[in-house]
């Protein structure tokens, strides 16, 4: 979860990466 924090202050675009790679 730490790394989800990371990447919302450094690059918001990673977050869409990993909701588009969630496992549904």
């Amino acid at each position: 979860m730490f790394l989800v924090n990371k990447a919302s202050r450094h690059a918001p675009a990673i977050i869409i990466i990993m909701l588009t790679h969630q496992p549904l």
